[in-house]
């Protein structure tokens, strides 16, 4: 879904219940222990409800040039923590 796509969709729903959670999830993921994304999206669901804004991630094992990540902080709540900065993509070595 593109990020207009998105937009639009964001907010006819909050037009319709302002109360309302929306989850956008890429299908391109290897999920390979469904029981841990489910664990996170609960946990993503409830820090929602308490009006944080959450992103589900993967802890990297290795720097990777396709993909830039999230550096968290102090504060966590359960599985969700604060996040204290976006790292863009590593330069590829030359």
């Amino acid at each position: 879904m593109r990020a207009l796509d998105t937009n639009l969709l964001v907010r006819l729903i909050a037009r319709d219940d302002p109360e309302a959670l929306f989850g956008s999830f890429a299908a391109d993921h290897d999920v390979r222990d469904p029981l841990a994304l489910h664990a996170a999206v609960r946990s993503a669901i409830a820090a929602a409800r308490d009006g944080w804004i959450v992103s589900i991630g993967i802890r990297p094992t290795t720097p990777d040039t396709g993909y830039g990540y999230i550096e968290t902080q102090g504060g966590s709540r359960s599985e969700a923590a604060a996040v204290k900065r976006f790292i863009e993509k590593p330069a590829e070595a030359k």
